[in-house]
C-alpha cells in the first residue's frame, strides 16, 4: 500500500500559476525570474520554475496554443501530451550536464495553457538530481510525483493589488 503524501498549493508570479509540491518542501533563492523548491537538507532534487507569456500576433489564444503544440511536436527527443483535467499542453525532455564539476541530470517539463481573453502562458519546470542518484527508488518516485504535479499546474490572469 502506497504512502500518502501531503501536498501544498504554491502560488507564483503574481498568482499567474499555482501548482502542488510536497508539504515538507521549502522555497529557496526565489527571484523575479524563477522560484526554487526542495526537500529540507537535500543534496539532490531541486525543482525550479519560470514563467513566460507568449505574444499573440493577430491570433486567438487557442490558435497560439495550437501553433506552440505544432512547434513542440517538431522537436526530437521530447514527448508532448495533454493533461486531461486541466487541458494543459505538456512537453517533456531530459538532459545530462555538469554543474560545479558534479554530473547532474535534468528533467524538464514545459506546461502551457491559454488564459482568456488574451494570453498563453508557459511554465518551465526543471528538476535537478545528482547523476549518481538517478536510479535510486526515491529519486524515481519523486520524479514521477513531480511530473504528475506540474502537469496539473493552474494558470490565471495576474493578481494585481491596487
Amino acid at each position: 500500500m502506497g504512502e500518502t503524501i501531503r501536498l501544498d498549493r504554491v502560488f507564483a508570479f503574481r498568482n499567474q500559476i499555482s501548482f502542488l509540491i510536497p508539504h515538507d518542501w521549502v522555497e529557496a533563492d526565489a527571484s523575479d525570474d524563477f522560484y526554487l523548491y526542495h526537500a529540507p537538507q537535500t543534496e539532490s532534487g531541486w525543482l525550479r520554475v519560470s514563467l513566460t507569456t507568449l505574444a499573440l500576433t493577430g491570433e486567438t489564444p487557442s490558435e497560439r496554443l495550437q501553433r506552440l503544440q505544432d512547434k513542440w511536436l517538431e522537436d526530437e527527443g521530447v514527448r508532448v501530451f495533454h493533461e486531461e483535467e486541466t487541458r494543459n499542453l505538456l512537453k517533456k525532455w531530459e538532459k545530462d550536464t555538469v554543474e560545479d564539476g558534479e554530473p547532474i541530470h535534468l528533467f524538464y517539463w514545459s506546461v502551457a495553457n491559454k488564459v482568456e481573453p488574451d494570453s498563453v502562458l508557459v511554465a518551465l519546470f526543471s528538476y535537478t538530481v545528482l547523476s549518481d542518484r538517478m536510479n535510486e527508488l526515491g529519486t524515481i518516485d519523486t520524479v514521477n510525483l513531480v511530473e504528475e504535479l506540474v502537469s496539473m499546474t493552474l494558470f490565471s490572469r495576474p493578481h494585481v493589488i491596487q
